[in-house]
């Protein structure tokens, strides 16, 4: 008789349940005798998880957007709310499809530093017609042509939002949180007009020559051409005008990463991109002739501060793998499915790991909430795994995860435990063969150093990893005001902000979440603001006093840089924010009423964020590589071929980790095969 193996997959992170979804899926019936999923909190999402706290408030562990090339993540949630089906099974949860769990979010702010203050750059991004997670989407790279093309309109529409207002979809500038129009660019508009048709005319007759003329050296010398003549009409005017200043940044941007794929020969080349990871981003383009102040700009310190490059938290030291920062680049300009951003309607777990949830248990797939993996023991021949020992949930706290979510006006979402880490004084051994046949091991590095301690002393690949894959706290706050947003000064709401002013450099306008918050009992907000960066290591040591920190900071920021987005929020005396517009109990006053506000610092080794440091790549291990014959890896921190800290590389580390289990190709339907 056929012995159907059972798997336990260790981590309810999204690389965990998109390896637990594959797994399970009815094309493998009968294929497993269980899957089970261990948790050690008692709600899933990992770094993206999300409670409900006093008045239903969504509580985050930071800014979570989806990104609209994110294929894999959203063919994942797409087919677990259509499998779900809440029109039938479900018609009064507030969010039945996708589509209402998802919004597109065009609009990117970035802020320059002037010697008069913080000027914002808000611009929004043209939509299209895709969808990302298309069934018979691919993933394939972005081709050389389609990537010529899509430049042409981005700088084109970059162009005309500056000199010439108007009401439809293009890429708009503003220096001020409420302009009466955009900017010009002065005496020198005509001339640059004219010079950028004849550029955009350029590039699209570059990209009619096809994909093998616009490789190698003569390729990158012929695109780099094309740029030229705007560039140098541009540097003209960099003195007098600030839109000339930041459309140049733009187009040297782009003209960098676009002649530098040519030259060397990125477009769908795996072993080219590990050729320039030792290097950071910069020093890269700089290789590729970006100018000194392009580097410098709110262009690039914006994406190095979406991706927490700051090496140990310290805002002086960005760092990020080159070959991962064209990749990502190039994915996030030329390759978003109708929108640059998507954002979620609610939280993270409400949208995404409740569904999953729910999706799941339909399917029969097993949770043990409240379970900490304490140690992995290898097998006496070294081969496999022999054994997990976990510690489980004290009795009383089992009774009480047995059912993990509630319902905030009607939608199903995770509650705060306090008490979820409380634990039974004994711990339980699994054996394989006895408890378990296959693991699929989904727990961050930071947090799996302890439990992999003796795979480590087994095996050096397992011992670099740990010591030389970066990984950083990140610290975040969110504020609830009685005002809305264009009261306060604020123009664009709806608006993901990068580039900013240190210890947050990143937020977010997230207004549209209070509807979904239980605010009856008490007057609702009109505004709700989401910020967050990375966290120093000296702050992040012991998680009291980092917590202490990240509030200390919140307050600070609040009263330093505040009047930059919200300027009519701003108290005439101390040019800090106004403290009577954020919600609170009645008389508190002053600073004190931040204490009803909600932060986080992320110091839990399973909440540390993943980085792509220069020189790291070649650390990490593959979803089937781990050298044992019965566990696989699942993570973001894996050799997944998008490396770096994001949903999508998680979901696809998850998928191929689900692959090798069942013994499929690595790539087995999976978009992105550019990078295997």
């Amino acid at each position: 008789m056929t012995v159907r193996p059972r798997v336990l997959v260790l981590g309810g992170g999204i690389a965990g349940l998109a390896a637990a979804w594959r797994l399970s899926e009815p094309g493998w019936p009968g294929r497993f005798s269980s899957i089970t999923v261990l948790e050690r909190s008692s709600r899933l999402g990992g770094k993206g998880a999300s409670v409900r706290g006093a008045h239903g408030r969504i509580e985050e562990h930071g800014l979570h957007v989806w990104l609209g090339h994110y294929d894999n993540a959203f063919r994942l949630i797409r087919d677990c709310y259509t499998e779900l089906d809440r029109d039938r099974t479900d018609p009064g949860c507030p969010i039945r499809s996708w589509q209402q769990a998802f919004m597109p979010a065009g609009r990117l702010g970035l802020f320059d530093h002037e010697p008069s203050g913080w000027m914002p750059w808000v611009a929004t991004f043209t939509p299209n017609r895709q969808l990302p997670g298309e069934p018979n989407a691919d993933g394939r790279a972005t081709s050389m042509v389609e990537m010529l093309l899509r430049s042409a309109l981005l700088i084109r529409d970059f162009y005309v939002s500056l000199e010439f207002p108007r009401s439809g979809p293009a890429l708009s500038l503003s220096t001020s949180p409420a302009p009466p129009r955009p900017p010009a660019l002065g005496a020198a508009g005509r001339a640059i007009a004219s010079t950028l048709l004849a550029v955009s005319t350029q590039l699209v007759a570059l990209a009619g020559l096809g994909a093998n003329r616009l490789a190698g050296p003569p390729g990158a010398a012929a695109i780099d051409a094309a740029f030229a003549p705007l560039l140098a009409r541009l540097r003209r005017a960099l003195r007098t005008d600030l839109a000339a200043r930041r459309l140049h940044d733009l187009v040297d941007l782009v003209r960098s990463v676009l002649t530098g794929m040519a030259a060397d020969g990125l477009a769908d080349n795996r072993d080219a991109y590990d050729a320039i990871n030792h290097l950071d981003f910069r020093e890269w383009l700089r290789r590729h002739g970006a100018q000194e102040p392009t580097l410098r700009s709110a262009i690039v310190r914006g994406q190095y501060d979406l991706v927490f490059s700051h090496e140990h938290g310290d805002p002086a030291r960005p760092r990020f793998a080159a070959g991962w920062g064209v990749n990502l680049s190039a994915k996030l300009w030329f390759d978003y499915k109708g929108a640059i951003f998507w954002k979620m309607r609610a939280g993270m777990g409400d949208v995404v790991f409740a569904p999953l949830y729910q999706a799941l248990r339909a399917r029969g797939v097993q949770f043990r909430f409240s379970t900490a993996v304490e140690e992995l023991v290898p097998a006496g021949d070294g081969s496999t795994i022999g054994s997990a020992v976990v510690r489980p949930a004290a009795p009383e706290q089992a009774r009480c995860g047995d059912e993990p979510l509630t319902r905030v006006k009607g939608l199903p979402c995770f509650p705060q435990m306090p008490d979820h880490d409380r634990r039974s004084a004994t711990s339980q051994l699994l054996r394989c063969g006895t408890d378990f046949d296959l693991l699929v091991f989904a727990i961050p590095p930071a947090a799996g150093r302890r439990v992999c301690h003796r795979l480590s002393a087994q095996r050096p690949q397992w011992r670099a990893m740990f010591d030389r894959i970066g990984t950083v706290a990140t610290h975040a706050f969110q504020v609830w005001l009685t005002a809305d947003e264009r009261s306060l000064g604020w123009a664009n709401p709806g608006t993901t902000v990068s580039g900013f002013a240190k210890p947050f450099d990143t937020w977010a306008s997230m207004s549209h979440l209070i509807g979904f918050e239980d605010w009856d009992s008490v007057p609702p907000p009109a505004t709700l603001g989401y910020f967050c960066s990375t966290l120093p290591s000296a702050h992040a040591r012991v998680a009291g006093d980092a917590a202490a920190y990240t509030r200390a900071q919140a307050v600070r920021f609040l009263e330093r840089y505040s009047r930059f987005f919200w300027p009519n929020a701003t108290d005439p005396a101390t040019r800090g924010l106004r403290w009577d517009l954020m919600c609170a109990a009645d008389g508190v006053e002053g600073p004190d009423r931040f204490a009803a506000q909600y932060w986080t610092a992320n110091t839990d080794p399973s909440d540390l964020y993943v980085q792509s440091l220069p020189g790291t790549d070649r650390y990490r291990l593959r979803p089937d590589g781990s050298g044992y014959a019965n566990l696989f890896l699942a993570g973001d921190w894996t050799d997944c071929g998008i490396n770096a800290g994001c949903i999508e590389a998680a979901v696809v580390s998850g998928l191929q980790a689900a692959n090798g289990v069942l013994g499929r190709p690595h790539w087995d339907r999976i978009s992105g095969r550019f990078l295997h």
